[in-house]
């Protein structure tokens, strides 16, 4: 069965972070008074529709499912245009010691589904109008207590997927309740996300859990009809699914409305980030036209969950993600001990992919002083059957885990991020088959790979990241 940090660590978890939770008003929770509807599977890419009957290109296996539904009652969670909200999960990799059957490092994902409400009437050509976004990680529970945005979702996110235009089904009339589950077909996206995180489960929950995010973007609704805004299914029902259930090949649970299967996803906690437009974390007032958002309760963009559970439904929303590897897993190595310019801030190196056609080298976490286009290059070897270098030096830049290697740059262009002061979240990336093969990177080959990028604390500095190893398929 699942590592699940919410059964290791129990009642501690939850009293650590409960201090920083806010309590939202009941009102908050709308019941689900109207039968819930399947729209079916739309494809992301193209908009093409296909009925709940049939079934998607591709449904590879269940990677996370949070459906379950609170024993006392169905509800789901409304929300106002101006809000973001940030839930969170775990998507286990292979090095996770109590890990699934078949889980992986690198997960191509196959299909995504997720709910609403909305007493919108037909909502026209281009359909309700939310967006979503996942991320890697994003310092786990409650986003760590730190804002994700500014900058932009759709430029810091692993990935960013708005849904209008696509047609989502609104309600049949304006004023009544409509509730729906959608299935995006993610076959043709090239959306990929690692186990716990990076590939290498860590044991520490803002390392190894995702982050996603939704955003329902209708106005008409929530300023026209006062206390029937859109929103969320409250999803993830410990009693009657576990944690894990219904992923991989962990039994379902059977869930306590519907009588159909469940689960509630690895990982999840009982409270979610809401993001308010031009909101800080605990101010005060709310943004113009908006009157529903949470900031009207005083703590303004921040931590909320519903009261706790089990005297309150479980703080978590409807999720359900099917995927599969493209690649078997990397290894991460080489820890670097020497400090950056943001103190605890060290680039991180992972491979979005571990094709040779497809595959790309990604870093995040770079340290800059200032404003800056932060430059840097890739170093790697690469052969059949080499191994995980064995090398480990100590020069200015750091720990040197390779011998004998190449750099990314001048056959391909070097890595360029423009940062800012601070850690960094945007990526570092280069192409594995950049200036068509210019690498000269062959399927079969094992390959390690480290980042030497530059950190502007003074003129001349620079760092390592750590190295990786895998073989290209």
């Amino acid at each position: 069965m699942f590592r699940s940090y919410l059964i290791a660590a129990g009642a501690a978890l939850l009293c650590t972070t409960a201090a920083a939770q806010q309590k939202l008003d009941p009102s908050r929770m709308y019941p689900i008074t109207t039968p819930v509807k399947n729209a079916g599977t739309v494809d992301v890419t193209t908009g093409k529709w296909t009925k709940p009957a049939q079934q998607v290109k591709s449904t590879g296996a269940t990677i996370f499912n949070n459906s379950c539904t609170w024993t006392t009652q169905a509800y789901y969670a409304g929300y106002d245009w101006c809000e973001e909200n940030y839930d969170e999960g775990r998507i286990p990799s292979p090095s996770d010691p109590g890990g699934p059957s078949g889980a992986l490092a690198v997960n191509t994902i196959f299909s995504i589904q997720v709910s609403y409400c909305t007493f919108t009437g037909p909502a026209g050509a281009g359909g309700y109008d939310m967006d979503l976004a996942f991320y890697d990680k994003l310092n786990g529970d409650c986003v760590g207590g730190v804002p994700p945005t500014p900058p932009p979702v759709s430029t810091t996110a692993t990935a960013y997927i708005p849904l209008g235009g696509l047609g989502l089904p609104g309600s049949t009339a304006f004023g009544f309740q409509a509730c729906w589950l959608v299935t995006l077909d993610m076959t043709n996206s090239g959306m990929v996300l690692a186990g716990d995180g990076e590939g290498t489960f860590d044991g520490a929950g803002a390392d190894d859990k995702f982050i996603w995010m939704q955003r329902q973007n209708t106005t008409v609704g929530a300023l026209s009809i006062p206390g029937t805004p859109d929103g969320f299914f409250i999803s993830g029902e410990p009693a009657t699914g576990g944690f894990g259930a219904c992923s991989y090949d962990i039994a379902c649970g059977t869930d306590a409305i519907s009588g159909l299967t469940c689960g509630t996803g690895l990982d999840a906690f009982d409270a979610s980030w809401i993001n308010v437009d031009g909101i800080g974390v605990g101010a005060s007032g709310l943004p113009a036209g908006c009157p529903n958002s949470v900031a009207q309760y005083g703590f303004g963009t921040n931590c909320y969950f519903f009261g706790g559970y089990p005297t309150a439904p479980f703080a978590s929303y409807w999720l359900i993600m099917t995927g599969d590897a493209r690649a078997d897993s990397f290894t991460s190595y080489c820890v670097q001990t020497k400090a950056t310019s943001v103190a605890g801030c060290k680039a991180l190196l992972t491979p979005t992919n571990l094709t040779l056609a497809t595959g790309v080298w990604t870093s995040t976490n770079i340290p800059a002083a200032g404003p800056s286009t932060i430059v840097g290059i890739y170093i790697y070897t690469d052969g059949v059957g080499i191994g995980q270098s064995a090398v480990n030096v100590n020069v200015p830049f750091g720990t040197l885990c390779l011998g004998g290697f190449k750099r990314s740059s001048p056959t391909c262009a070097p890595a360029v991020l423009a940062g800012v002061a601070g850690c960094n979240t945007g990526t570092m990336n280069v192409a594995v088959n950049c200036n068509a093969g210019a690498l000269g990177v062959a399927v079969g080959e094992d390959v390690n790979v480290q980042l030497w990028h530059r950190d502007p604390t003074a003129p001349g500095t620079a760092n390592f990241s750590n190295a990786i190893f895998y073989t290209v398929q």
